[in-house]
């Protein structure tokens, strides 16, 4: 089947994750620099002209702050979201954040540290797995209508508080500093996620932290070099799209392309 590649008013795009600001910061000089944008948002449709963006808000971010309204997107419908895949690093994670966490927030959820699993309903499950250590497992039990509770993203908010997640370091910012010895590292899983819980949490203006999901989504194109300056012309979108699938085309026949098995189009590499 054929990428479905679209140009859209950033207006009609809802973050699902949040961003780090040395990221945005690296996006934003990055197509200032080139003039252009590298690779097409990913984006799922939920609706007449409305999308979620399926990977952190970081490069949504970077595009609002060099003023531009329409980018280049690919776009699947959020139905054809058959997984979700949830874990992310951590540092200086420790189990006495888990126990300051239970202590204002009792009722959040039910933790389970000896390895047995728990028969507790419909529940998203938030596991840690630490070097050496038995695994911890916080079981967020949905509401009476089947959604995701607001405690776990008050939990992923107090962890950002509290520990690194995540947290890339790019070249220009590398310091012998960043190094850090003895850091406790580990990860963190959540299980039991649907799409819905992407649309509620969008609807609450709830958001996941950067870099936590990942989405199988079939053949994404990368590498698609978009200028600014046909995304900034007055002319229709439909005009801007057309262009978008001339570009496409040109970089699959330039013969610079490439098909990664994993169903990645690395395209002008």
């Amino acid at each position: 089947m054929k990428p479905n590649l679209k140009i859209v008013n950033i207006e009609e795009i809802n973050p699902v994750m949040d961003y780090r600001e040395r990221r945005v910061e690296h996006l934003r000089q990055a197509i200032g620099k080139t003039g252009t944008i590298r690779n097409l948002f990913n984006l799922a449709s939920v609706g007449a002209r409305q999308f979620l963006l399926l990977e952190d808000s970081a490069i949504l971010e970077a595009v609002r702050r060099l003023n531009l309204q329409f980018v280049p997107a690919q776009v699947v419908p959020l139905k054809r979201q058959k997984k979700i895949i949830a874990n992310i690093a951590l540092e200086g994670m420790n189990c006495s954040h888990i126990d300051d966490f239970y202590q204002m927030f009792p009722r959040a959820f039910t933790v389970n540290q000896d390895g047995r699993e728990l028969d507790i309903g419909d529940c998203i499950v938030v596991s840690i797995s630490r070097k050496n250590q038995p695994e911890m497992t916080m079981y967020f039990k949905r509401n009476s209508v089947g959604l995701i509770s607001g405690a776990i993203f008050d939990f992923f908010s107090f962890l950002k508080l509290h520990c690194i997640l995540n947290e890339k370091v790019y070249p220009g910012s590398i310091k012998n500093t960043n190094v850090k010895k003895n850091t406790e590292s580990c990860i963190l899983s959540v299980t039991g996620l649907v799409p819905n819980d992407l649309l509620f949490a969008v609807r609450q203006n709830f958001s996941f932290p950067a870099g936590l999901l990942r989405f199988d989504n079939g053949v994404r194109i990368i590498g698609i070099d978009y200028p600014i300056r046909v995304l900034n012309e007055k002319v229709s979108i439909r005009e801007k799209e057309r262009f978008l699938l001339d570009l496409m085309n040109y970089r699959l026949s330039s013969g610079y392309s490439h098909f990664i098995k994993n169903g990645v189009y690395l395209l002008n590499y």
